[in-house]
């Protein structure tokens, strides 16, 4: 990012680490974070990332991070594929399979919204996914995020009582029962903002704008 600044002739960024963008998003929005309140934010994109903040009187440090890149949206997207397909081999190569993947992608994304959607797939014929397919593709997600959580609040030496919010954010973030797994597992629900998929970019943003 840097190079790419200074070869535009611009100058140089300053760069926000994510999870403290995302608190700063939250503060710019109404969240009442008092100095001195330690919170969690849990970025759920291709994987999941969990991070314990404490609001300083500067702004945000960052105690601990914990990450998994094998836990997120992409596991998700391998876990539809195989229950839309099966176990089969994709004809035509990489290229076949990239057009596919995104195809279930976006699907995922939808089901959000919406109970079924139709998937057009490169190779074959459309096939019909369903929430009930989402949830059961994404069930390890949540696990695997409240895990995180608890050992990052372990790392920073605090309990989850000590906590003054969980947030999830992340383009995943939306995945059926993830606050109801998180909350079961740890006792706290955490709370997804608005468009969660762009908070860190917005809290990054608003730090530029207020230099």
């Amino acid at each position: 990012m840097r190079q790419v600044a200074h070869r535009a002739g611009l100058p140089q960024p300053r760069l926000v680490e994510a999870p403290v963008a995302v608190a700063e998003h939250l503060l710019a929005t109404g969240v009442q974070l008092p100095v001195g309140a330690f919170i969690v934010v849990c970025d759920i994109g291709g994987g999941v990332e969990v991070t314990v903040l404490r609001r300083g009187l500067s702004g945000f440090e960052v105690l601990a991070t914990l990450a998994d890149s094998a836990a997120g949206g992409t596991a998700v997207d391998h876990g539809l594929v195989g229950a839309l397909l099966g176990d089969v081999n994709v004809a035509g190569g990489d290229a076949v399979a990239g057009v596919m993947m995104e195809s279930v992608r976006a699907a995922k994304e939808a089901l959000g919204a919406h109970p079924a959607v139709t998937v057009p797939l490169p190779d074959r014929p459309p096939v019909v996914a369903n929430s009930a397919m989402l949830a059961d593709a994404a069930r390890s997600v949540p696990q695997r995020a409240a895990q995180l959580t608890q050992e990052a609040v372990a790392a920073s030496e605090l309990t989850i009582g000590d906590l003054a919010g969980l947030y999830c954010v992340g383009g995943s973030a939306y995945l059926p029962h993830l606050g109801k797994a998180i909350a079961e597992q740890i006792g706290i629900t955490p709370v997804t903002p608005l468009e969660p998929g762009l908070a860190a970019a917005r809290g990054a943003a608003g730090a530029g704008a207020t230099e």
